[in-house]
């Protein structure tokens, strides 16, 4: 007989990052070059529980793999082995839709989870603040924002502001979605 402590301690100890032999070698590979390290397939045993909160739950969505980047470098491999697969990414943020468009919007999206994104440093003298991509102070800091650096659809890491990459920055700066993955903001205090 097993208590519950010890089949949980089994699950965790078994899950690892790379549980299950069903997951495709190449997206996998993917992520382990990349040096991501916190990731999990829908057959890792805590898959739903740690990594897949559904904000609806009558919404049933099952991402491909939950990933949690360090660095904007894993975030572009990522995003360009996946476009090479045919894969679409989405980012997620704290993942608050009704649609659970945080975790893709329906079955089989590479999510990225920012949280690991959560970086905060200010210039004393310009009163210009750094964040990372995870900031959760929703669009009030929009009309603030003086640049960003955003890992674009085909894996490429770019800056844009108002004097570089204009019309990116521009579209972003109208909360246009679907143009990359924001991994860091530059505001005005």
């Amino acid at each position: 007989m097993f208590s519950f402590p010890v089949v949980i301690f089994t699950a965790l100890v078994g899950a690892g990052t790379g549980a299950a032999s069903s997951t495709p070698p190449s997206l996998r590979e993917c992520l382990d070059g990349a040096g991501i390290q916190d990731y999990a397939f829908p057959s890792h045993p805590l898959y739903s529980l740690l990594k897949v909160k559904r904000w609806n739950l009558d919404i049933d969505v099952t991402p491909a793999v939950v990933m949690v980047p360090e660095t904007a470098e894993q975030i572009a491999a990522i995003v360009a082995s996946a476009q090479e697969r045919g894969l679409k990414v989405q980012p997620k943020s704290g993942g608050h839709s009704f649609g659970n468009y945080g975790l893709g919007g329906h079955d089989g999206a590479v999510v990225v989870d920012l949280k690991k994104f959560q970086h905060f440093s200010m210039d004393e003298n310009t009163h210009i603040a750094t964040i990372g991509g995870h900031a959760t102070i929703g669009g009030l800091a929009l009309d603030h924002v003086e640049a960003v650096t955003i890992v674009l659809a085909d894996g490429t890491i770019t800056r844009a502001s108002w004097t570089e990459n204009k019309d990116l920055f521009w579209a972003l700066k109208g909360a246009g979605a679907g143009f990359g993955i924001i991994t860091e903001f530059v505001v005005r205090t």
